[in-house]
């Protein structure tokens, strides 16, 4: 349904904040908000319950003693007037946000009522003021094509990846298969471990899989050929080899060889398939511990732009590029890739900021930081210095432009395709469709508290996110 202004809804549903003001100390303010009494738009019910959330930035604020980060409230189905509602304390500043949520609590997988929002309303930005009770007006509540997939409903997601016509996800011993255009329930395959902690696409032997990332190891699954939809041996069959817990790893193409790739706790590997005939050999494991903690490559992306492979890496140590005959070379040292990569770096408002996500579209070298996320020419990323305020280089220097909305938030996620774009942070998931502006879709409009994947469809511009309460989508279109 694409967003139409219906008749009365805005002053309807507008959040007119009153005068029911909570004495506060110590530099603090509240939100006083008063609840419209109707349950549905032209017929659509809103559900029989609304959630209040306070976002600043990152920051998802805590709106009780227990540390709640939202206020939860029943809709009456009688015509009456719901009581104003003082959300507070909050600290004095400004970059606040209101999010308004409204859903029905349904059974899921585990049998236990959970919430499932099904409409969401969020705010401009807005200042609370010490001792004073803000006022502002939130938009009309929307639902962009909102959905959940009721047989993965409570599942605890970790990871989401598309593979032919369906949707892959996960949870630590189970893995499911969804039909993309949800047409029936998900199918689980039991991956015989219990200690699976993500997954990625990958390919073998010409054909598609998809690896899990386990503590044993990479545990393929095909996608096509005879053996489509079943597990392979961990680690390609082959019991001589010892790999390091895996946490993430994934696989490119020339189509002729297969290159692939995994990392572990301080460092990276390798594996390779040339002639797609089956395995040809292990790279040596690089120990990168006694310089890094954790994963030591957080992004990458390959640019096929032109005929040529090349390589673009965000890592711990900074972001750099490969050009193709590197990609190829199948280095075993860190030095070796080192020393033939061509290292960028990133300032905002005078700030070096680490680049810890990285895509491509076209031209644009989309670059994630804790404080934002940044389009650059891909040509010419040496030395780029941005303002936040005015998005104008120093002196000297190249120049990126900040995604609008963007600024100040942690990137934790890119989604960047030709038509459509997704960028997933704490709080809300920024999106784009086609060069139109970036619009905001708030996570608390999710089933998920927290979200550890997305995907993004570039054919129909739907977004898919996974996390700790199961799958939810929503159209871009329709925002």
């Amino acid at each position: 349904m694409k967003r139409t202004i219906l008749a009365g809804v805005a002053a309807l549903l507008a959040l007119i904040l009153s005068g029911c003001f909570i004495s506060l100390e110590n530099g603090a303010g509240s939100v006083g908000i008063q609840l419209p009494p109707p349950r549905s738009i032209s017929g659509d019910s809103l559900g029989s319950v609304g959630r209040i959330y306070v976002i600043n930035g990152s920051a998802s604020l805590p709106l009780d003693d227990g540390g709640a980060e939202f206020v939860e409230f029943e809709l009456p189905d009688d015509g009456t007037t719901l009581e104003s509602y003082s959300v507070g304390p909050i600290p004095s500043g400004d970059g606040y946000q209101v999010i308004l949520v409204f859903g029905d609590f349904e059974e899921d997988v585990n049998g236990d009522q959970v919430f499932v929002p099904g409409w969401y309303a969020l705010s401009e930005e807005l200042t609370v003021y010490a001792g004073q009770a803000t006022l502002t007006e939130i938009l009309t509540p929307d639902n962009p094509g909102l959905g959940i997939e009721p047989s993965l409903l409570g599942l605890e997601l970790t990871s989401l990846a598309i593979g032919g016509a369906n949707i892959y996800t996960m949870t630590n011993d189970t893995l499911y298969q969804l039909p993309a255009d949800f047409s029936s329930d998900a199918i689980a395959y039991s991956m015989g471990v219990s200690n699976a902690v993500s997954l990625d696409l990958g390919s073998w032997s010409g054909q598609s899989q998809i690896w899990v990332n386990t503590q044993s190891g990479i545990l393929p699954f095909w996608l096509t050929g005879g053996s489509a939809f079943t597990f392979m041996a961990l680690n390609f069959g082959d019991t001589t080899v010892t790999v390091s817990p895996v946490v993430s790893s994934g696989a490119f193409t020339d189509g002729t060889n297969t290159y692939g790739y995994y990392q572990f706790e301080g460092g990276l590997g390798g594996v390779w398939d040339e002639d797609n005939d089956g395995l040809n050999g292990w790279l040596d494991e690089v120990d990168l511990s006694d310089i890094v903690v954790g994963e030591p490559v957080y992004d990458l992306a390959v640019d096929l732009e032109g005929g040529n492979i090349d390589g673009y890496f965000a890592t711990k140590l900074g972001a750099f590029m490969l050009q193709e005959d590197d990609v190829r070379a199948g280095y075993t040292e860190a030095r070796e890739v080192l020393r033939n990569a061509t290292f960028f770096e990133l300032t905002i408002d005078g700030v070096a900021v680490p680049i810890t996500n990285i895509a491509i579209s076209g031209n644009d070298l989309f670059l994630g930081t804790p404080r934002g996320v940044v389009v650059a020419d891909k040509s010419e990323v040496s030395g780029l210095s941005m303002s936040t305020n005015d998005n104008t280089p120093d002196v000297g220097e190249n120049n990126g432009d900040v995604v609008p909305g963007s600024a100040g938030l942690v990137t934790k996620q890119l989604a960047i395709s030709t038509n459509y774009k997704a960028i997933l942070t704490e709080n809300v998931i920024l999106v784009q469709a086609g060069a139109g502006e970036w619009k905001e879709f708030p996570v608390s409009a999710t089933v998920s508290s927290e979200i550890s994947g997305i995907f993004l469809d570039n054919s129909t511009g739907v977004v898919l996110a996974v996390g700790d309460g199961g799958l939810s989508y929503f159209d871009i279109d329709e925002l």
